[in-house]
């Protein structure tokens, strides 16, 4: 993104010669001016400056040249007459023309008529290792107003410890600027509760155009993500759930008598099936039988050095590979006669493993680890974004997420489709409100689409073409992988 290049100096622009200090007990502040050097400047005043007409003041191969650094004078003193502009090696480091004994160009401008130059449209803090609440943000807010900050500046206020790392004015970075009635002010924690989410569904192990898996580029996409973390230094509480649907084939004939058998001796004796002894078989309003499935594989972990990353990548991967083993797809159960099969992705319990995060958000201010703000879910899956959901569950998880704050960020590894995502379906009646407010994603609010039960039932029984290759079942591709 393009950083915005200010105007020219106005004429009262002075040349004065810049020291670079060290911030210490001693030399606690930014900005240090010597008032003989720049006239009228004083403790409050903002200093426009630019880099000398001897100096070089382009960057990069563009040769863009360098925008302007507002600072606010923190000190004034004229005791040392060699000293004519004395800048923190925090602020210098901003522009490579601060050198220290360079000459750099300095305008003094007011906060009031300058507001307009000045004023920030986006501010982003960042606050870590610390529980910072709504009433602390307010206060935070309040405290900025009319303070100058730049790029990397410290910011303490009643105990909270942050750090401005982003700002913007007319869609343009900024490296410095002043905060105003009109600046957006956004917090980014790094010390969040993270729950990730990762859908098996039967895309997971079909193979994309470029000859990957769904699994492999969701490790990848794992990878970078947590190199990232790392590289920003985020002690980030992770939490890494699998789950998925399966789906169970059984004979009309003897749907009718399964369930009805309480032992495996009863079942024989009277020609009957067992019922499952977990007691959690389902069957949906089309007579399909299906069982949820969840597994938590990392519980609240923070993520470490690189040796750390990798063990989780490595467990999360070797999950995967023997999920279809653990759960036996394609064996028949000799108990049940049961025979299990992924769900597609459109067809799995993704609402439902949402409100079981939600239920442990719910409850987070008991025993409130007091070095962690923000609570966040993310879904990871293979599927395009569509999803065939109940409608009063998902109008309770919707009310759920709004009364807590909470925003569910779905990613998928598949192509983008040429519909907008993420979409809910409903399987209610027709009259239902199509704009009905649904789940909240990363970047918007979708609407809330409702199908009728012919319409759906229509819709699964078109034939259409697949755009995904099948070469292997998930049990012939767990024997590939596991050579």
């Amino acid at each position: 993104m393009p950083v915005e290049i200010d105007s020219d100096a106005k004429e009262d622009t002075k040349e004065v010669r810049v020291w670079v200090h060290k911030t210490s007990l001693d030399t606690a502040y930014d900005v240090l001016a010597n008032p003989s050097y720049i006239p009228g400047v004083k403790i409050g005043s903002v200093l426009e400056i630019s880099g000398s007409g001897s100096m070089k003041r382009h960057v990069g191969a563009g040769g863009e040249p360098l925008p302007s650094l507002y600072v606010q004078v923190d000190r004034v003193s004229d005791t040392n007459r060699s000293l004519q502009l004395s800048i923190s090696k925090t602020v210098a480091g901003l522009h490579h023309f601060i050198k220290h004994g360079k000459k750099v160009k300095v305008s003094v401008l007011d906060k009031s008529s300058d507001s307009e130059k000045l004023g920030l449209d986006f501010l982003e803090v960042l606050y870590k290792d610390q529980y910072i609440g709504r009433a602390e943000n307010w206060r935070l807010i309040a405290a900025l107003q009319g303070e100058m900050v730049y790029k990397g500046k410290n910011i303490e206020c009643e105990g909270m410890r942050t750090k401005v790392t982003q700002l913007m004015k007319q869609e343009r970075r900024r490296l410095s600027g002043l905060v105003t009635s009109k600046t957006k002010i956004q917090f980014r924690s790094r010390s969040a509760r993270l729950f990730w989410l990762i859908q098996l569904s039967a895309e997971l192990w079909d193979f994309a155009d470029d000859g990957e898996q769904y699994y492999e580029k969701m490790i990848i996409f794992l990878k970078i993500l947590l190199d990232k973390w790392r590289s920003a230094g985020v002690s980030h509480a992770l939490s890494v759930v699998l789950f998925g649907r399966t789906f169970y084939d059984l004979e009309p004939s003897s749907k009718r008598n399964w369930g009805t058998a309480q032992s495996a001796e009863t079942a024989n004796q009277s020609g009957k099936r067992c019922v499952d002894p977990s007691n959690v078989v389902q069957e949906d309003r089309y007579g399909r039988l299906y069982k949820d499935h969840y597994q938590v594989i990392l519980e609240q972990v923070m993520d470490g050095n690189r040796e750390d990353t990798q063990q989780a990548l490595v467990l999360i991967r070797s999950t995967i590979l023997d999920w279809p083993m653990t759960l036996k797809w394609g064996e028949t159960d000799p108990r049940t006669g049961l025979v299990g099969s992924p769900s597609p992705s459109r067809e799995g319990n993704v609402v439902e493993s949402v409100n079981m995060v939600l239920t442990e958000f719910e409850r987070h201010y008991y025993n409130r680890a007091l070095k962690r703000t923000g609570q966040n879910i993310m879904v990871l899956t293979a599927g395009t974004g569509m999803f065939y959901v109940d409608r009063v569950l998902n109008q309770l998880t919707d009310v759920r997420m709004d009364d807590n704050g909470i925003i569910v960020d779905i990613v998928s590894v598949a192509r983008p489709p040429l519909y907008r995502c993420v979409l809910f379906l409903t399987e209610g009646d027709s009259s239902a409100n199509p704009n009905e407010k649904s789940m909240e994603d990363t970047t918007a609010t979708h609407d809330f689409k409702a199908a009728s039960d012919r319409k759906l039932k229509r819709a699964r029984s078109t034939k259409t073409m697949s755009p995904r290759p099948r070469i292997l079942s998930p049990l012939k591709k767990r024997a590939v992988n596991a050579f």
